[in-house]
């Protein structure tokens, strides 16, 4: 698709369901000025469109086009058929051990991204990475954020019997 990895990271938020490019700044850890560069090259490179928005015509939204899409899953479907090549190389046993750690991973990116779309978007004056200071995040599971109690096996919370 000849994206930016900013674009794709935004193509992926736009393709689950439309947001305005100040949502989208918040989402990604832009300014909104860069929010609305990145969109004007995807709307450009016919991947996006604008749109009033429903509730309130002043404002606009961006929503993912069906070409783009489609292109995404042709891009993807190689990869998924692979993984479904090995998965159809396992026993029931090891399915399921790809299961719980694949749904558990969903699950703590699910709630990252959602700590990211509740943070505040940086602006210019901002002179701290994107993702904090490496002693912020000390202690912490890096999928619930900062602050957050490190959880799963291995962690603290490790029922006995579980590897630690």
């Amino acid at each position: 698709m000849g994206l930016k990895d900013t674009d794709y990271s935004a193509m992926a938020l736009l393709m689950r369901h439309p947001m305005g490019p100040t949502d989208l700044a918040r989402a990604l850890h832009i300014t909104t000025a860069s929010a609305t560069a990145m969109v004007d090259r995807l709307v450009r490179a016919g991947h996006v469109v604008r749109e009033p928005h429903r509730a309130d015509g002043r404002r606009m939204t961006v929503r993912a086009v069906d070409h783009s899409r489609a292109e995404v899953t042709r891009h993807v479907m190689p990869m998924v058929e692979m993984v479904e090549a090995e998965l159809a190389a396992l026993d029931e046993r090891g399915r399921q051990a790809v299961l719980q750690f694949l749904t558990g991973t969903a699950a703590r990116m699910e709630t990252h991204l959602t700590d990211l779309c509740e943070r505040p978007a940086l602006d210019a004056s901002d002179t701290s990475d994107a993702h904090g200071s490496a002693e912020a995040g000390r202690g912490t599971d890096p999928g619930r954020g900062a602050g957050a109690p490190a959880t799963g096996p291995g962690r603290a919370d490790a029922s006995p019997g579980e590897p630690s």
